[in-house]
């Protein structure tokens, strides 16, 4: 009569994992167009079409590849171009210092639509942060130096100097 007692609580437990796991997603892919790779804390596996994405993950692009979206939880949407590397949410702190970032473009081309207000806290690059973004924008990251074009709606973009953000500007589309 005590293994019905003791299966309760592991029943329960095991009830609550799906809960857990998908508390644990901030986006998913939903088009791949080419190589794509997810980086895991020390796992690499292929990105595909319903892959879940957490925080600290990141994505890279093969050369050869068109296209790899990703839709985040509240609705932004994320183009990534060929030869490209992200990172979703990395941690504060660290290498960004005071610089607040919900992704971190490291190479390659990103296109990003904000769903909502003010929409994505902020993408980082080694040479500008882009901040406050409502509406569309596209950034190309290369070695020495971060493009960035404002397609629609507003943002505010910031030089990157010594590892911190000056002050930031308004773009408009």
């Amino acid at each position: 009569m005590k293994l019905p007692t003791l299966l309760r609580p592991a029943v329960a437990l095991i009830g609550l994992l799906p809960a857990w796991c998908a508390a644990a997603s901030i986006g998913i892919v939903t088009i791949v167009d080419g190589d794509l790779a997810v980086l895991r804390d020390t796992q690499r596996f292929a990105g595909a079409e319903g892959v879940r994405l957490r925080s600290d993950d990141i994505l890279r692009t093969g050369a050869d590849a068109r296209l790899a979206r990703v839709e985040l939880a509240d609705g932004t949407t994320l183009d990534l171009g060929p030869d490209t590397e992200l990172m979703l949410q990395p941690r504060t702190g660290g290498a960004f210092g005071e610089r607040a970032a919900t992704l971190y473009l490291a190479r390659g081309w990103l296109k990003i639509g904000a769903a909502s207000e003010p929409g994505v806290a902020g993408v980082a690059s080694a040479a500008l942060d882009l901040q406050r973004l409502s509406g569309t924008a596209v950034l190309r990251a290369m070695p020495g130096a971060t493009l960035l074009f404002v397609e629609s709606g507003s943002a505010q973009v910031a030089e990157v100097q010594d590892g911190r953000a000056a002050h930031a500007q308004s773009l408009r589309d």
